[in-house]
Formats: C-alpha cells, sequence, structure tokens
C-alpha cells in the first residue's frame, strides 16, 4: 500500500490546443500557482509544442519554463511585470518544424528561504534524463509569498506558428 504522501498531485493539466502566432517577443500561455504552505515537493514538468514552419528562418523558437510572483505577466523582456525578467529554470529551443517539449524533475523547497533544485536553466535539452549535467539551485526564492510557474515561448520571427498541445505538472510530497 502506498503512503499517501507518496500519491502524485496534478498542480495543473490541459490538453487543449493554444497557438501562438503573429509574435516576436517572449509570450506566457500559462501562470500556475506554486505551493505557499512550506512544504517540500518533487516536482515532474511535461509540456510538449509543436514548431510549425516559419517564413524567413531566424533565431531558434524558445520553450521555456520560468517563476515569478505576477499572474499576468506582460509579454516581452522590458518592464518591472514582464515575463522575460522572470527567473528562468527551463528552457528547449528548435529552429526548425520539430516537436519541442520540455520534461523536468525539480525539487521544490517551500518556505521563506526556499528554492527549486534541478538542472540549470541554461541547458537547451527536452528532457534532463537525457542530460549529464549536473543539478544545482535554479531558484532561491520567499515561496510563504505566491509565487507562479510559467509557460513561455519566444518565436523570435513574426511568421512562426508554435501549437502547444499538453502539460502535466504534478507534486509529490516529500
Amino acid at each position: 500500500k502506498a503512503n499517501a504522501s507518496d500519491v502524485a498531485i496534478v498542480l495543473f493539466k490541459s490538453i487543449t490546443p493554444t497557438i501562438i502566432t503573429g509574435k516576436t517577443v517572449e509570450t506566457s500561455i500559462y501562470s500556475i500557482p506554486l505551493p505557499t504552505d512550506g512544504f517540500d515537493y518533487a516536482v515532474s514538468i511535461y509540456s510538449q509544442a509543436q514548431i510549425a514552419l516559419f517564413a524567413g528562418g531566424g533565431a531558434a523558437i524558445s520553450h521555456r519554463l520560468r517563476i515569478g510572483t505576477y499572474s499576468s505577466p506582460i509579454d516581452g523582456a522590458t518592464g518591472a511585470n514582464a515575463i522575460g525578467n522572470q527567473t528562468l529554470i527551463a528552457i528547449n529551443s528548435a529552429s526548425t518544424s520539430i516537436q519541442i517539449p520540455i520534461t523536468r524533475k525539480l525539487i521544490f523547497r517551500g518556505g521563506t528561504s526556499g528554492s527549486i533544485y534541478g538542472m540549470h536553466a541554461s541547458f537547451n535539452v527536452a528532457d534532463d534524463a537525457n542530460s549529464t549535467a549536473t543539478f544545482s539551485s535554479t531558484a532561491t526564492k520567499d515561496f510563504t509569498t505566491q509565487h507562479y510557474l510559467y509557460v513561455t515561448f519566444n518565436p523570435s520571427v513574426v511568421g512562426a506558428i508554435v501549437t502547444h498541445n499538453q502539460i502535466l505538472v504534478t507534486l509529490i510530497k516529500i
């Protein structure tokens, strides 16, 4: 019999497609409230999107996970509550028509001196299980105040079409 604390809690899930088009700056499509109860959790995140062919090429399209305190951050990198100013905790980029998923396993330490521990955010990989990178603290925050997990995309060119297909965020109290 499993211990009740070993059962995953679904924090957020969606299989509703979200299409991002006509954007050239980073845009947040989800703001998912993180726990503020002070407990520690093993966090599993799977977020999957697809890039459609975009005219003109250009810079890679980035699928990112960030955290911050704004329930509805603004697009772009300027302004106090801009999505680009929130703490980056994961990235996967591609510059062709391809699936662009992010799978991350993180440790979320709650409380006033909380942290998120996982693969360093600057590594551009789809799944942290496929990396030999060392894990480290990717964020240190006061998690007794409300923080959000953001799923964002930076299309870079106006002709880019990104379809976000599914997301699943689960927690296990540790």
